[in-house]
């Protein structure tokens, strides 16, 4: 697969902990792809999460997701989500981890 054209995935879920893995995604393209991005393209998707995530990461040169958005004593594993697209992803997955900051802001 040529990964130069390929997208990179971003799960995002309005919370800031997500809004922060999009970001990274978008500055880690330009910076170590040294591409200008041109276009990015949003698609809403139903369903369970984590599958979701594993189907739309077919063809993709990266997926970046969020770790766990939760209580501050279960952000020292990844959750559900995350945990399902590291072991069933068809493309590299990198996991940006919460801040407390970010986690505290959560809208669920």
């Amino acid at each position: 697969m040529n990964t130069a054209s390929a997208p990179v995935v971003v799960g995002v879920d309005g919370t800031p902990a997500s809004n922060a893995a999009l970001e990274w995604a978008v500055v880690r393209e330009s910076t170590v792809n040294r591409v200008q991005l041109t276009e990015i393209a949003q698609l809403s998707l139903r369903g369970c999460a984590p599958e979701a995530l594993e189907t739309v990461s077919e063809g993709a040169a990266l997926l970046v997701v969020t770790s766990h958005t939760g209580h501050w004593t279960r952000q020292i594993v990844l959750g559900s989500t995350s945990t399902h697209v590291v072991r069933h992803a068809h493309a590299p997955v990198v996991v940006i981890p919460a801040t407390d900051r970010e986690t505290a802001g959560a809208t669920r």
